[in-house]
């Protein structure tokens, strides 16, 4: 966030409080959809974390429970693909509602005016 904003805000008479809530936080919500995005997707696609420290089976996420399709010898690989797309949906509802959050974060320092 460029200094000029903080001085401009201070010669108009903004205080500290209003200009964090009015100014600072309208800037950084493309970036904050960001990061939580990417957190999302990396505690969603953890699997090695719950499959070493929860040992019950019905406390896993669905993401770990992936594993049981796989036999020791052989797949299902039809059946597998369909769960990785039931599993895969809630990122890519998640996504639909943040993307415009991302375009605009990724368009706001290309464009004047």
């Amino acid at each position: 966030i460029p200094s000029e904003l903080d001085d401009a805000a201070a010669i108009d008479g903004c205080g500290y409080i209003r200009y964090i809530i009015q100014i600072v936080i309208p800037l950084l919500k493309p970036a904050m959809a960001v990061v939580g995005l990417i957190i999302a997707i990396r505690v969603w696609n953890d699997i090695i974390g719950p499959v070493i420290f929860l040992p019950d089976n019905s406390v896993k996420p669905v993401s770990a429970g992936l594993l049981h399709f796989f036999a020791e010898f052989a797949a299902n690989w039809p059946l597998i693909a369909a769960a990785i797309c039931i599993t895969a949906s809630p990122l890519v509802v998640l996504y639909l509602f943040t993307q415009r959050y991302i375009i605009a974060g990724m368009t706001s320092g290309a464009l004047k005016g």
